[in-house]
């Protein structure tokens, strides 16, 4: 997940800096300091998990005591033993039958097949059990109570609180060596969110599927900027296969062409709130999403082209995987991609309907 301010050679920025459309919560009217008001036992910490157990006991052992938690595995073997030994604080559910989002949606290639129906799934499931905000935290994001503080203050006047990544961060393999090669810079995640329940949007099935369901609140500007997180490096076996990359270029591409139309709708008011329908409108345009697959192109284009003057270590399997994200760009047309971003956007906004039990 990325924005950056990186320059192709004819110094056309080749994305906007999506943290413009971040709120901070100092500046917010009305703002009464930086604690929040929201107990600890009205937030709920949710954490999807799949495949590390490692990961996922490190975040256990960081959970302030007093929050109840929520762990979203795919299967027990996912599972350190810590996770049954915080004496009832941690609940555990795994899947994939328990995932399930009722209802029809889209749905895309994503390198992370069920993470929107845990995300759902935990949304709901807070929901249910009276809880007011629901605190995603991915397996690889260390956690602290002065981090969860950060996000309740966050949320004290807006829907949505994120946390940026920093130090290793958590980009796409695209902008992993767009970051190589210049600034670059990440946005919010569902890798460190805090939600109000009573935001009524769900995570669509493609990669990127955070950037969907924030669409709405970013356009009333209610997502605010609560710091910066720390995801843990770590080596994951799949990130260097050339077929992750394919994986993540659907959702890349129509979730970062999404932001680049709310700022193309935002920027003459000053980053005021844009309509709802205003940017349907624009996403449903087809020159819109032509003009963007094409920067998308020049994107990719532009690192190869540098990567070929690069001393990396691994620079020819960045050929690799460069183009083999490129392969798979290629191979979308862009005449379907008004249609593809609508019916996204039309299901992250649709009312909840399954409620977790």
């Amino acid at each position: 997940m990325s924005a950056t301010t990186a320059e192709a050679p004819n110094s056309t920025p080749l994305l906007p800096d999506h943290t413009l459309l971040l709120e901070s919560p100092r500046h917010r009217k009305g703002a009464t300091g930086s604690r929040s008001r929201v107990q600890a036992r009205e937030a709920l910490i949710i954490i999807p998990t799949t495949g590390r157990p490692d990961l996922l006991a490190a975040r256990i052992s960081e959970l302030p005591e007093d929050h109840p938690t929520l762990v979203l595995a795919s299967s027990r073997e996912d599972l350190p033993p810590s996770a049954f030994s915080r004496n009832g604080a941690v609940r555990v559910v795994t899947g994939p039958e328990e995932y399930r989002d009722p209802g029809p949606a889209p749905s895309f290639p994503t390198p992370h097949p069920d993470l929107a129906a845990k995300r759902n799934h935990g949304l709901d499931f807070a929901r249910d059990n009276g809880y007011k905000v629901a605190i995603f935290v991915d397996d690889d994001i260390r956690i602290s109570r002065q981090l969860v503080a950060r996000l309740l203050a966050g949320i004290e006047l807006h829907e949505i609180a994120g946390a940026v990544p920093a130090g290793y961060p958590d980009h796409s393999t695209l902008y992993r060596y767009l970051r190589r090669l210049g600034p670059a810079t990440s946005f919010v995640s569902g890798s460190c969110l805090a939600v109000r329940v009573s935001h009524d949007s769900r995570f669509p099935s493609i990669y990127n599927e955070d950037w969907f369901f924030m669409v709405s609140a970013l356009c009333s500007r209610q997502v605010a900027h609560a710091g910066f997180s720390i995801q843990q490096e770590h080596r994951d076996a799949e990130f260097d296969k050339a077929d992750r990359a394919g994986k993540e270029e659907f959702g890349d591409l129509l979730a970062e062409g999404t932001l680049v139309a709310l700022h193309r709708l935002a920027r003459p008011t000053g980053y005021r709130t844009v309509q709802r329908n205003d940017l349907l409108n624009l996403v449903r345009d087809d020159r819109f999403w032509r003009h963007e697959h094409a920067r998308r192109r020049s994107i990719y284009e532009w690192i190869i082209g540098r990567t070929k003057h690069t001393h990396w270590a691994d620079s020819k399997e960045a050929e690799k995987v460069l183009f083999s994200g490129l392969e798979i760009l290629e191979s979308i047309d862009p005449r379907n991609l008004a249609r593809y971003a609508e019916e996204l956007l039309l299901h992250a906004w649709r009312p909840s309907r399954g409620r977790a039990t």
